[in-house]
């Protein structure tokens, strides 16, 4: 039987410090897929005692920056759901990215 081709997954790490660093992530990691990746991982590490608010803020930083065409798993369902973009860094294509967050609790 054919073997399928295996392939990578470009994924970064980022802290998450507001709506704005979220977005010049995102701009990040598409200009850093090359044409035959159409899919990635952005990992956000969220710092404090409230998760949901972060966790919703990040959301709405991701569906409101550029190319984001939309959630094909809705982060209400999914604890790591993936975005579609439409990317013309290199070559015009459709890419998704799964977007996860990792909460770190600060300690009083």
């Amino acid at each position: 039987p054919d073997k399928p081709e295996l392939r990578p997954i470009i994924a970064e790490l980022k802290i998450w410090n507001s709506a704005s660093k979220a977005k010049a992530g995102v701009k990040q990691h598409l200009e850093q897929l090359t044409v035959r990746e159409t899919r990635g991982a952005l990992v956000f590490f969220i710092k404090g005692r409230d998760h949901e608010r972060p966790r919703s803020s990040l959301h709405n930083a991701i569906a409101g920056s550029p190319g984001f065409d939309r959630w094909t798993t809705a982060p209400a369902t999914d604890n790591w759901p993936v975005a579609r973009f439409r990317s013309t860094h290199i070559h015009p294509r459709h890419v998704q990215v799964t977007v996860g967050d990792v909460f770190l609790e600060r300690s009083e």
